[in-house]
């Protein structure tokens, strides 16, 4: 194995290995800010969830507090991330699908980072699937893109050499659908 390699392994494994938990939470917070037309910026505290989606049953067993496609404080519903056309399927079942269609090999594990429901009520203006291999490395990220008008669109991206960096992920896709209307439809996602 080359130095080059070597070192490429270590950032992966150092900076993207997988949690072994079914479900986590993050917090964070999300800002925004516009120039055009008029100036402005706000911003808010969130909390997203990372689902395991070979896990779900072990994550159903948590808390008592959160529950997977049943009602509860905090759930998780698969059906909130399948298409219409889609729902008699399991969401890695559905994803495996986005895979093969694009070309990319079945990845031994699924993580998707999106917001739970809370009580009852959820909205994902982007839900990201995080697939890695059999060596825990990751291989691809699917971007699916909500707006509020009920449409999503999906980007399958195979993770490629020199997308990935002790910086994190840089991959860019061009936007596709009408997602805000301070947003024209002629840009690019990075």
């Amino acid at each position: 194995m080359s130095a080059s390699a070597k070192q490429s392994r270590c950032v992966k494994e150092a900076y993207f290995a997988p949690p072994v938990e079914p479900a986590l939470l993050y917090t964070g917070q999300v800002m925004h800010a516009r120039l055009k037309p008029l100036g402005h910026r706000f911003s808010y505290r969130v909390f997203s969830a990372l689902f395991d989606l070979d896990a779900l049953n072990e994550a159903n067993r948590l808390s008592s507090l959160f529950s997977v496609n049943r009602r509860n404080l905090l759930s998780f519903f698969e059906r909130d991330h399948l298409p219409k056309d889609a729902q008699n399927t399991t969401l890695r079942e559905y994803v495996d699908r986005l895979l093969n269609e694009a070309g990319v090999n079945r990845p031994a594990r699924i993580l998707l980072l999106a917001y739970p429901r809370m009580l009852g009520f959820v909205f994902n203006p982007i839900s990201v699937y995080y697939c890695y291999d059999e060596d825990n490395a990751l291989s691809a990220i699917i971007y699916e893109v909500r707006n509020t008008f009920g449409e999503r669109h999906t980007y399958v991206c195979e993770v490629k050499p020199g997308q990935l960096t002790a910086a994190g992920v840089r991959q860019e896709r061009n936007k596709v659908f009408y997602v805000s209307p301070f947003i024209d439809m002629q840009m690019r996602y990075f």
